[in-house]
């Protein structure tokens, strides 16, 4: 699937770009890599809403996908290696999502969920990588912020669903996704600790 895409995108670049004499071999790459980033997640959103459309859950699904992808531009996080699996992930969490939505949960647990968040977020965001660092330091602060006003924000909305309105579903979902993210971050801390300790 990969090929496929990259193969449309370098079609899109060459098609897009009238005069190819002005455009150099890095602008090519960056631009076949956007392209490529652009419709790897169109394809997923559109997997997703495909199902979502099948299973009569649309609401859902854009609350669930809309915490975590929210949050998660600024949080960082784990990533998967192909497509595929990141495809498969975001059903994961999607499917998670609409699991906890039917249950009840206890009010302790929402508050160690609410706590983990915090605590996760406020120590840890925005999480990068070795191989993708952010070096620019008003983008990390503005990261950092952002990813804090989003979590209020969220939590936010999850209060006001799930206690102003008992709509209780709807703040399931949007703290599962919170969770998962927060899950993600803690995945990629350890994971570069593990790296810096073989270094």
């Amino acid at each position: 699937m990969e090929k496929i895409i990259e193969k449309l995108a370098n079609k899109i670049v060459h098609w897009s770009c009238s005069n190819q004499s002005e455009l150099g071999s890095e602008q090519e790459e960056i631009l076949v890599y956007g392209y490529v980033l652009l419709l790897e997640n169109a394809y997923k959103l559109l997997v997703l809403l495909i199902v979502a459309l099948l299973t009569h859950t649309l609401t859902e699904t854009i609350i669930i996908v809309g915490s975590l992808v929210l949050l998660r531009n600024f949080c960082g996080g784990v990533h998967c290696h192909g497509s595929i699996g990141c495809t498969l992930s975001m059903i994961g969490v999607w499917l998670a999502g609409l699991f906890v939505s039917k249950i009840d949960i206890p009010v302790p647990v929402i508050f160690v969920m609410a706590g983990i968040i915090i605590w996760t977020i406020v120590r840890y965001a925005p999480q990068t990588t070795r191989n993708n660092p952010i070096q620019n330091i008003s983008v990390l602060k503005r990261k950092r912020i952002g990813a804090i006003l989003v979590m209020f924000f969220l939590f936010g909305a999850a209060y006001v669903s799930g206690i102003l309105w008992g709509r209780t579903d709807i703040m399931n979902m949007i703290l599962t996704a919170m969770l998962i993210e927060v899950i993600s971050m803690l995945i990629l801390v350890e994971k570069e600790e593990k790296s810096d300790e073989e270094d």
